[in-house]
C-alpha cells in the first residue's frame, strides 16, 4: 500500500481543520447552549418559588377572610340587643281584650315610622 504525499497533505488539513472547528466553533456553541439551559433551570426555579409564594399569600388571604368572617360572626348583633325595635304587644298583660281593625292599623303604622326613622338615622 503506497501513500501519496498528497494523502498525507490532506490528512494535515483535515486534523488542522477539526481542531480550529472544535476550538473555535464548537467549544463556543457548546459553552452558550450550557449557559442558556442553565439560565432556563433558574428561571424555572425562580418561577416555581413565585408560585409557592402565591399559594402562600392566597391562604393568608383566605386565613384572615376566614378570620373576620368568625370574628363578625361572634360580634354580629341580634334582635335581642335592641328591644325597643320590637313591636309592643297587640294584647295588653292586664286585660286580654282584642283590638278592633281601626287599632291595629294605628299600632302598624306607628310601627312602621318607628323603622323607617330607625332605618334613616342608621344610614
Amino acid at each position: 500500500m503506497e501513500v501519496d504525499a498528497t494523502c498525507i497533505v490532506q490528512m494535515g488539513h483535515f486534523i488542522i481543520a477539526y481542531y480550529m472547528l472544535k476550538r473555535f466553533l464548537l467549544k463556543p456553541l457548546v459553552e452558550k447552549v450550557h449557559a442558556q439551559d442553565n439560565m432556563m433551570r433558574a428561571l424555572q426555579q425562580e418561577v416555581d418559588a413565585r408560585k409557592v409564594l402565591v399559594k402562600q399569600q392566597e391562604q393568608d388571604v383566605h386565613d384572615q377572610w376566614r378570620a373576620y368572617q368568625n370574628e363578625f360572626a361572634a360580634t354580629m348583633p341580634t334582635v335581642s340587643l335592641f328591644p325597643e325595635v320590637m313591636p309592643p304587644p297587640i294584647f295588653s298583660t292586664s286585660d286580654k281584650n282584642v283590638l278592633n281593625a281601626e287599632e291595629k292599623t294605628i299600632i302598624i303604622e306607628t310601627l312602621k315610622q318607628e323603622i323607617i326613622a330607625r332605618v334613616e338615622r342608621v344610614d
